[in-house]
């Protein structure tokens, strides 16, 4: 299964996942949430995605495509569900109360991906002995966004709740026609064709210019602190071209440009 990218989320195919976390608390015992309540959620996490498919595949970006997909092959691809239990103070997480992040970092799902490949979601359970559980998931948010990740997460809660009646309610299911999406081949042409320009336009500066994958919405120029010709190259293409430039210092790498070709004008 394949299908076209969403050309409003094409630039965010190198973002980081989008990562939230969710606490339930519980007066059932270890053993009755082992036994009972976690075959279920695996269970209903199934039946729902039987509607969520594409959700079990991933996004790719071929080396000969201008284009990324996202693929899904029955029978190899599947939601990586991580189980695990967790001494932690259940109610300090999950309290309202101030806390470091790296508090709750491992109650994340790991999120594994190249400059060619990433999974479209992946999901964690975290038992906390005789206090509750936690669910979180990672998503990338070129594939789908806060409103579907809500529908997905409606679904899977109303399936469980149901147990083996799997049907959604109009309102629940997932519409995959993409024949609304206007004109997304000029508009990814378009993105193709800038990223060309835009090494071919850094290309003196050899191996100071670098790319992050076939993928890239970003190249990092690391020029010397005197500025030669070879910097002016870039300078005069973001005049030419319209590219937007960041300093280094707002990228979080002192004494590198930030070139995004995603902004460049059609001319």
């Amino acid at each position: 299964m394949e299908a076209t990218p969403n050309p409003v989320k094409v630039l965010e195919v190198r973002f980081p996942p989008v990562l939230r976390i969710f606490f339930f608390e519980t007066s059932h015992a270890t053993t009755t949430f082992l036994d009972t309540v976690l075959p279920k959620l695996k269970h209903s996490l199934s039946l729902t995605l039987q509607h969520y498919l594409v959700l079990a595949g991933n996004l790719t970006w071929p080396p000969d495509s201008y284009k990324p997909i996202i693929q899904y092959v029955e029978g190899d691809d599947a939601v990586s569900l991580t189980i695990a239990e967790s001494k932690a103070d259940f109610y300090h997480l999950s309290s309202y109360s101030f806390r470091e992040v790296k508090e709750i970092h491992h109650f994340l799902p790991q999120f594994l991906s190249s400059d060619t490949r990433a999974p479209l979601m992946t999901l964690q359970i975290t038992l906390f002995p005789n206090k509750g559980f936690s669910i979180s998931y990672a998503t990338h948010h070129a594939a789908l966004d806060g409103k579907i990740v809500a529908l997905f997460l409606h679904s899977w809660a109303s399936i469980c709740r149901r147990g083996e009646d799997s049907t959604l309610t109009p309102e629940e299911t997932p519409f995959y026609n993409r024949s609304l999406i206007k004109d997304p081949e000029a508009k990814l042409k378009s993105l193709a064709i800038n990223k060309e320009l835009l090494g071919e336009a850094l290309s003196p500066l050899g191996d100071k210019a670098v790319k992050g994958g076939q993928g890239a919405i970003y190249l990092w120029a690391n020029p010397p602190d005197k500025y030669p010709n070879d910097f002016e190259v870039v300078c005069w293409f973001a005049q030419r071209h319209g590219v937007l430039l960041l300093p280094g210092s707002a990228c979080g790498t002192s004494g590198c440009i930030r070139i995004t070709y995603g902004m460049l004008t059609e001319s």
